[in-house]
């Protein structure tokens, strides 16, 4: 059993790619920039969840930070 941090659901939000659960690249489909475009429209400003399993951190992560700040700055 896992246990995480218990908070409203307005206060935390999260983000997969939605085929495989797999970490983000620049190459998904999925529209990620639309995900962001309501959280600013909601003026949504708290916590965000990765969901997917990350193997390798050293060299996922980057990726993924760098395609959700593309999202969120464009």
């Amino acid at each position: 059993m896992r246990f995480g941090v218990c908070m409203p659901i307005e206060q935390a939000e999260f983000i997969a790619n939605p085929v495989g659960r797999v970490p983000m690249t620049p190459q998904d489909t999925a529209d990620y920039k639309a995900f962001f475009r309501a959280l600013h429209f909601i003026d949504y400003n708290a916590r965000m969840s990765l969901e997917c399993p990350v193997k390798n951190p050293e060299t996922q992560l980057p990726v993924v930070l760098e395609v959700l700040h593309r999202c969120d700055n464009e």
